[in-house]
C-alpha cells in the first residue's frame, strides 16, 4: 500500500539535525518505507538525516511525504502531524 500527502514545511532552518531526529524517530516506529520529496524534485529517505538535510527545504515550501508498506497510512498521518505542528514547536 502507498499513501502520500503534500504539506507545507514551516521551519525557518530547514531539516536541521534536531528536526531530522524527530522525523526519523517517528518514521522508525512504522513498517513502511518513507520518502520525502521537495518541490524542487529532490528525493530523500525519511530515515536518513543526511538525505533529509540535503533537501535544503525552506520555510513555506511544500514537501511531499510518501509512505509505502503495511503501515503506510499510519506512518503518513503521524509524519504529517509532526510537520504541521512545526515539529512540536522546536523551530
Amino acid at each position: 500500500m502507498t499513501a502520500e500527502r503534500t504539506t507545507i514545511f514551516w521551519n525557518q532552518d530547514g531539516f536541521r539535525v534536531v528536526l531530522c531526529a524527530r522525523f526519523m524517530a517517528i518514521a522508525n516506529n512504522y513498517r513502511a518505507r518513507i520518502r520525502v520529496v521537495s518541490f524542487r524534485g529532490r528525493d530523500a529517505n525519511g530515515r536518513s538525516a543526511m538525505e533529509l538535510m540535503s533537501l535544503e527545504v525552506r520555510a513555506g515550501e511544500p514537501i511531499r511525504i510518501v509512505a509505502e508498506g503495511v503501515e503506510a497510512e499510519k506512518a503518513l498521518a503521524a509524519l504529517v502531524t509532526l510537520v504541521e505542528s512545526r515539529f512540536g514547536g522546536v523551530a
